[in-house]
C-alpha cells in the first residue's frame, strides 16, 4: 500500500512539472513574439529614411494648417488670426528650403537646365532649356523627391490659404476649393476663381434687380 501510495505521489510530480513546463514554454514563447516584434518595430522605423521621414512631416504639417483653414471658416477667431499671419508658411517655406538645400548635387543644375555656354555663342542655339527628360531623371532620386513633395504642399497651402481669407471677405462656399487644393493647388485657385465670379456675379444682378424694383 505504501508503495501504491508513493507511486501515486510520484506520478503526481511528474504531472505538476510537466504543466509548468508548459506554462513555461508558452511564456517563453510570448516573450521572444514580443521581442521579434519590437524588432520589426525598430527595423521598420529604421527603414523610414530621412527622405520618407521629411515627406511624412510636411505632409502632416499642411494637413494641420488646411484644419486652420476650415476652422477659420467656421469663425474660430484664433484660427482666422493664425490664417491671416504669414508666419504659418514660414515652416514649411524654411523645411523645403532645407530640403532643397540637402538634395542639391553637382549635376541638379545641369539636369534642370542643360547646356553649355560655350556651345550656345558657337553655334547660336538657345541653350540651357529645361527638358522633361531631365526632370524626370531628377525627380527620380529620394532626396529630390521629398524636397519636390514640400513644394507642392507649400504651393497648395498657399492657395488655400488665399481662398479662405476671400470666402471670409466676400462670403464665399469655400469647402470645395479646399478639397481641390489638397490634392492640387492650381485646380483649387481656378475652383475659387470661378466661384468668386459666379457668386460676386450673382450678388450684382440681385442687387440690380431690387434697386429697380424699388424704383
Amino acid at each position: 500500500m505504501m508503495k501504491s501510495g508513493d507511486g501515486g505521489g510520484e506520478r503526481f510530480q511528474q504531472v505538476v512539472l510537466s504543466q509548468q513546463n508548459a506554462r513555461n514554454d508558452n511564456t517563453g514563447k510570448l516573450l521572444n513574439n514580443n521581442n521579434n516584434n519590437i524588432n520589426m518595430a525598430q527595423t521598420s522605423l529604421f527603414n523610414l529614411g530621412v527622405n520618407e521621414l521629411a515627406w511624412l512631416l510636411s505632409t502632416l504639417y499642411a494637413l494641420f494648417c488646411f484644419s486652420i483653414c476650415v476652422r477659420a471658416k467656421r469663425g474660430d477667431e484664433k484660427a482666422i488670426a493664425n490664417i491671416r499671419n504669414y508666419s504659418t508658411l514660414v515652416p514649411l517655406a524654411v523645411f523645403y528650403g532645407v530640403l532643397l538645400i540637402r538634395s542639391w548635387s553637382d549635376n541638379t543644375l545641369a539636369l534642370m537646365m542643360p547646356g553649355s555656354l560655350e556651345e550656345g555663342l558657337r553655334t547660336g542655339e538657345v541653350q540651357f532649356i529645361p527638358k522633361l527628360s531631365g526632370i524626370s531623371e531628377l525627380l527620380s532620386e529620394k532626396a529630390a523627391s521629398a524636397s519636390a513633395w514640400a513644394h507642392f504642399m507649400l504651393v497648395n497651402l498657399f492657395v488655400a490659404r488665399h481662398a479662405t481669407l476671400q470666402s471670409l471677405k466676400f462670403d464665399l462656399h469655400v469647402a470645395h476649393t479646399l478639397a481641390l487644393c489638397l490634392v492640387t493647388g492650381p485646380l483649387g485657385l481656378l475652383s475659387h476663381v470661378v466661384t468668386k465670379w459666379i457668386v460676386l456675379k450673382l450678388r450684382s444682378k440681385r442687387s440690380s434687380s431690387e434697386r429697380s424694383a424699388e424704383n
